[in-house]
């Protein structure tokens, strides 16, 4: 399976792996089948099913983007980019709620704590902004082909 071919194909099979693995994660640990997360003055507790269920529907979602615009030609180097990083991130993301909801943890170790924390918010963050890649090679490949026409 080609990453320039079929990226709709690469992101809804890795999002269909995570998914299987957040339902037998979640069934092993039945410790902990919880996430909490703070976020403010809110305190929010998701069981781990269902984060891993987010996930794939953003994976899912941006395989169909991709899979709508399978007629289009798209930036091979951008396309690439954005599916990299994309799943590296949302590993990187869903590892991170995984480890810091553990409770191994204790008060002394709270550096290593906001350390981690903060590497989950460089993810998150790189996941957010690496859609504009997506947008932006749609754009562009639309543009091309718009003005290859016109010529």
């Amino acid at each position: 399976m080609n990453i320039i071919r079929s990226p709709h194909q690469v992101l809804f099979l890795f999002g269909l792996i995570l998914l299987v693995f957040g339902m037998f994660y979640s069934s092993m640990l039945s410790d902990f089948n919880t996430v909490d997360i703070q976020l403010h003055d809110t305190y929010l507790v998701v069981r781990v099913f269902h984060v891993y269920v987010m996930a794939f529907m953003l994976l899912g979602s941006l395989s169909l983007i991709y899979w709508l615009c399978r007629k289009i030609v798209l930036f091979k180097y951008m396309t690439r980019i954005h599916v990299t990083i994309s799943i590296v991130s949302l590993i990187v993301m869903l590892t991170v709620l995984m480890v810091t909801n553990r409770q191994i943890f204790n008060k002394a170790d709270f550096e290593d704590i906001y350390t981690i924390q903060r590497i989950g918010f460089m993810a998150t963050a790189s996941f957010i902004l690496v859609q504009l890649v997506l947008v932006g090679n749609i754009l562009f490949s639309l543009l091309k082909q718009v003005l290859k026409r016109s010529v």
